[in-house]
């Protein structure tokens, strides 16, 4: 008898399917370099401000981009394989980056809520041994206290980063009242991004 109920509603091709293991060879990230390789300048992200502000990074800067933040997690901060990061960030731009960075520098990925509040924010930073934060300047009001307790890095995002001059500087000032700056020692995301592009790493799968 077939305990698995939920397969009655799935399409004839799919119930009781085996996946090839032999297809699973290689690393997550190496999707990224395959990506790059074939779609190149074919747009493969987007973000859309609740302005009506939008922009898009292709397959190349994507790989591009988490190549250099790859190099800043390991030869900066330090960071070893294995070792935690956490993100905390609405959508946008600097998430495929960081996640296809953290893993091509051999670490984990833990996702927190951004609307988590400050004991929820702590506890899973805690539980999870993160060693370094990412998150949007937009939560740092909520973050700041937690970070101010424990030792861990912060990287700050900010939503006008990928945007070009005047846009950039437009959005920065639409959301200058709710953003913070941190009063702790912290790392831009478009910094962090400088600081790996200096690092030629070919080790970074």
């Amino acid at each position: 008898m077939n305990n698995k109920l939920w397969e009655k509603s799935y399409p004839k091709q799919l119930k009781n399917y085996q996946l090839n293991e032999s297809l699973l060879s290689g690393s997550v990230s190496e999707f990224c370099l395959y990506a790059a390789q074939h779609y190149q300048d074919q747009p493969a992200f987007s973000v859309v401000l609740p302005n009506g502000f939008s922009q898009s990074l292709s397959f190349k800067e994507i790989h591009y981009y988490s190549d250099h933040f790859a190099n800043y997690l390991k030869h900066v901060l330090k960071l070893n394989t294995g070792d935690v990061v956490a993100i905390q960030m609405p959508n946008s731009l600097h998430y495929p980056i960081a996640v296809f960075g953290i893993w091509k520098a051999g670490l984990i990925l833990t996702n927190i809520n951004p609307l988590y509040t400050a004991t929820e924010l702590k506890h899973q930073l805690q539980d999870s041994g993160a060693k370094l934060l990412i998150a949007c300047d937009l939560f740092l009001k909520t973050a700041q206290p937690v970070l101010n307790t424990l030792k861990i890095d912060l990287v700050v995002a900010s939503l006008s980063d990928f945007f070009n001059f005047p846009i950039g500087l437009m959005i920065k000032m639409k959301i200058s009242r709710d953003i913070t700056t941190p009063d702790i020692p912290y790392q831009s995301f478009k910094q962090a991004l400088k600081l790996g592009e200096k690092i030629v790493d070919p080790l970074i799968y």
